[in-house]
């Protein structure tokens, strides 16, 4: 291997390290100062990484939490925290896990008292992986409306159409 190309794979590898959802969180929390009592959501692909670099903060406390990520996605390491509930769903297609990780999301959210502060994480993957479906459309309704497989940014805009036209709302706010 060409001293070029270690140096490349190098840079490269430093780039992704960078970006995962510990290192990430990590730093930004780092370089915010966030302190205090929190109820964590973590939602995603990397709810689980997300999750533990908040859990090792040494500034935060995380009161209780609900990770939510993809089958497999859950390392042992995520588990050993009593205070957080674990739950792998679906993806890249929603199905009655997804169904079920909406409802046990809307429980959370539902027992907390009036003054709880929240720290929410979100990383991809989100959309198949909690769903709450409105009165009348089916799981397979739902399914029906989305494309199969992973998404390019001009599908989802499609499937967020494709939603909204069922009568459903979706926020999505992107940074100016």
């Amino acid at each position: 291997m060409s001293k070029y190309f270690r140096d490349v794979l190098q840079i490269f590898e430093k780039g992704v390290s960078e970006v995962t959802g510990f290192n990430s969180v990590g730093n930004f929390l780092n370089n915010h100062k966030i302190s205090g009592n929190y109820q964590l959501i973590a939602i995603g692909k990397a709810a689980d990484s997300m999750s533990l670099a908040v859990m090792k903060s040494k500034n935060i406390n995380i009161e209780s939490g609900i990770v939510i990520t993809k089958d497999n996605h859950l390392s042992s390491e995520v588990l050993e925290y009593e205070n957080l509930e674990c739950i792998e769903s679906s993806h890249p297609s929603p199905t009655e896990k997804s169904i079920h990780a909406g409802k046990r999301l809307i429980t959370f959210i539902e027992s907390a008292k009036i003054d709880d502060q929240f720290l929410i994480l979100i990383s991809g993957g989100g959309s198949s992986l909690v769903e709450c479906l409105s009165d009348g459309v089916t799981l397979d309704e739902l399914n029906q409306a989305l494309p199969q497989g992973e998404y390019s940014s001009e599908q989802i805009e499609d499937i967020h159409s494709a939603i909204n036209d069922m009568g459903l709302n979706i926020i999505d706010q992107q940074e100016e």
